[in-house]
């Protein structure tokens, strides 16, 4: 008993345009973007001189 094929899909195709949907999703405004920069930077400085003890 052979049976057919449904029809091929293009996975790639597929992912690539949901990534691209999510990527539209989530706009920062600026502030917020320089607030996080910001308090990463005081994070990454407080790790190394912590590691300088």
């Amino acid at each position: 008993m052979v049976t057919e094929r449904a029809g091929t899909t293009n996975k790639v195709s597929t992912f690539r345009a949901a990534a691209h949907d999510a990527a539209n999703v989530l706009e920062l405004p600026p502030d917020v973007v320089d607030i996080v920069s910001r308090l990463a930077r005081i994070v990454l400085h407080e790790h190394m001189s912590f590691l300088l003890l």
